[in-house]
Protein backbone atom coordinates (compact mmCIF):
# COMPACT_ATOMS: atom_id res chain seq x y z
CA UNK A 1 0.00 0.00 0.00
CA UNK A 2 1.16 3.67 -1.43
CA UNK A 3 2.31 5.88 1.91
CA UNK A 4 -0.25 8.29 3.22
CA UNK A 5 -3.49 5.95 1.88
CA UNK A 6 -5.57 3.91 3.59
CA UNK A 7 -8.56 1.28 2.41
CA UNK A 8 -12.18 2.02 3.67
CA UNK A 9 -15.39 0.47 3.28
CA UNK A 10 -18.67 1.36 2.16
CA UNK A 11 -22.04 -0.44 1.47
CA UNK A 12 -22.89 -0.30 -2.40
CA UNK A 13 -25.22 3.24 -2.16
CA UNK A 14 -26.26 2.27 -5.78
CA UNK A 15 -27.70 -1.13 -4.83
CA UNK A 16 -29.39 0.17 -1.95
CA UNK A 17 -31.30 2.94 -3.76
CA UNK A 18 -32.19 1.22 -6.72
CA UNK A 19 -33.27 -1.82 -4.07
CA UNK A 20 -35.26 0.37 -2.00
CA UNK A 21 -37.36 1.90 -5.03
CA UNK A 22 -37.84 -1.37 -7.34
CA UNK A 23 -39.22 -2.82 -4.11
CA UNK A 24 -40.84 -0.08 -2.48
CA UNK A 25 -43.19 1.38 -5.24
CA UNK A 26 -44.83 -1.99 -6.35
CA UNK A 27 -45.29 -2.42 -2.97
CA UNK A 28 -46.60 0.44 -2.37
CA UNK A 29 -49.21 0.52 -5.03
CA UNK A 30 -50.24 -3.30 -3.95
CA UNK A 31 -50.91 -2.39 -0.29
CA UNK A 32 -52.58 0.75 -1.41
CA UNK A 33 -55.04 -1.80 -3.66
CA UNK A 34 -54.91 -4.47 -0.85
CA UNK A 35 -56.26 -1.86 2.59
CA UNK A 36 -58.93 -0.30 -0.54
CA UNK A 37 -60.36 -4.16 -0.95
CA UNK A 38 -60.81 -4.04 2.64
CA UNK A 39 -63.00 -1.22 3.17
CA UNK A 40 -66.09 -1.71 4.81
CA UNK A 41 -67.73 -5.43 4.39
CA UNK A 42 -65.26 -7.18 2.04
CA UNK A 43 -66.73 -10.40 0.09
CA UNK A 44 -64.44 -13.57 -0.98
CA UNK A 45 -62.62 -12.57 -3.40
CA UNK A 46 -62.10 -8.90 -2.00
CA UNK A 47 -60.47 -10.43 1.10
CA UNK A 48 -57.94 -12.72 -1.39
CA UNK A 49 -57.01 -9.06 -3.02
CA UNK A 50 -56.31 -8.08 0.57
CA UNK A 51 -53.40 -10.21 0.53
CA UNK A 52 -51.50 -7.41 -1.95
CA UNK A 53 -50.61 -5.69 1.50
CA UNK A 54 -47.98 -9.24 1.92
CA UNK A 55 -44.72 -7.94 0.58
CA UNK A 56 -43.18 -10.24 -2.38
CA UNK A 57 -45.77 -12.94 -1.83
CA UNK A 58 -49.15 -11.42 -1.31
CA UNK A 59 -49.51 -10.84 -5.01
CA UNK A 60 -48.72 -14.44 -6.35
CA UNK A 61 -51.31 -15.51 -2.99
CA UNK A 62 -53.61 -12.93 -4.56
CA UNK A 63 -53.55 -14.78 -7.51
CA UNK A 64 -53.94 -18.70 -6.07
CA UNK A 65 -56.89 -17.69 -4.37
CA UNK A 66 -58.85 -15.28 -6.69
CA UNK A 67 -61.76 -17.32 -8.47
CA UNK A 68 -61.29 -16.35 -12.19
CA UNK A 69 -58.69 -14.26 -13.46
CA UNK A 70 -57.85 -12.78 -16.69
CA UNK A 71 -54.64 -13.59 -18.18
CA UNK A 72 -53.71 -9.79 -17.93
CA UNK A 73 -54.63 -9.54 -14.76
CA UNK A 74 -52.45 -13.30 -13.78
CA UNK A 75 -49.39 -11.29 -15.61
CA UNK A 76 -49.77 -8.03 -13.73
CA UNK A 77 -49.49 -10.02 -10.22
CA UNK A 78 -46.72 -12.39 -11.15
CA UNK A 79 -44.87 -9.29 -12.31
CA UNK A 80 -45.45 -7.41 -9.25
CA UNK A 81 -44.20 -9.93 -7.35
CA UNK A 82 -40.90 -10.10 -9.50
CA UNK A 83 -40.34 -6.81 -9.35
CA UNK A 84 -41.00 -6.90 -5.42
CA UNK A 85 -38.41 -9.76 -5.27
CA UNK A 86 -35.88 -8.27 -7.21
CA UNK A 87 -36.07 -5.10 -4.99
CA UNK A 88 -35.97 -6.92 -2.18
CA UNK A 89 -32.74 -9.19 -3.65
CA UNK A 90 -30.81 -5.60 -4.59
CA UNK A 91 -31.37 -4.26 -1.25
CA UNK A 92 -30.01 -7.24 0.32
CA UNK A 93 -26.76 -7.67 -1.49
CA UNK A 94 -26.75 -3.45 -1.31
CA UNK A 95 -26.43 -3.75 2.63
CA UNK A 96 -24.12 -6.93 2.80
CA UNK A 97 -22.24 -6.32 0.13
CA UNK A 98 -18.32 -4.35 0.63
CA UNK A 99 -17.19 -1.88 -1.26
CA UNK A 100 -13.24 -1.18 -0.75
CA UNK A 101 -11.67 2.04 -1.86
CA UNK A 102 -7.69 3.43 -1.66
CA UNK A 103 -7.75 6.65 -0.03
CA UNK A 104 -4.68 8.99 0.33
CA UNK A 105 -4.58 10.95 3.43
CA UNK A 106 -1.08 11.58 3.00
CA UNK A 107 0.07 15.51 3.20
CA UNK A 108 0.34 17.56 -0.03
CA UNK A 109 3.60 19.76 -1.16
CA UNK A 110 2.69 23.41 -0.39
CA UNK A 111 1.55 24.94 -3.58
CA UNK A 112 0.41 21.56 -5.14
CA UNK A 113 -2.81 21.16 -6.96
CA UNK A 114 -4.54 19.09 -9.95
CA UNK A 115 -6.24 20.92 -12.03
CA UNK A 116 -7.79 20.29 -15.87
CA UNK A 117 -8.23 22.89 -18.55
CA UNK A 118 -8.41 22.47 -22.41
CA UNK A 119 -5.49 23.26 -24.18
CA UNK A 120 -4.47 23.65 -27.80
CA UNK A 121 -2.47 20.79 -28.97
CA UNK A 122 -1.09 21.91 -32.05
CA UNK A 123 -3.99 19.78 -34.06
CA UNK A 124 -7.24 21.25 -34.69
CA UNK A 125 -9.51 20.45 -31.60
CA UNK A 126 -9.21 20.78 -28.39
CA UNK A 127 -7.16 18.19 -25.88
CA UNK A 128 -7.65 18.36 -21.60
CA UNK A 129 -3.93 19.19 -19.98
CA UNK A 130 -3.43 18.27 -16.58
CA UNK A 131 -1.10 20.23 -14.09
CA UNK A 132 0.18 19.18 -10.75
Amino acid sequence: MPPGARVITTNDRGLIVAGSLTFGVPWLVSALIGSYALSERPTDDERAVAWMMAPVIGPLVTLATLDDVSGVAAMHLVLDAVTQAAGVTMLVVGLTAERRWLVFDGPTPAGARLSFAPSAAGRPGLTVGLTL
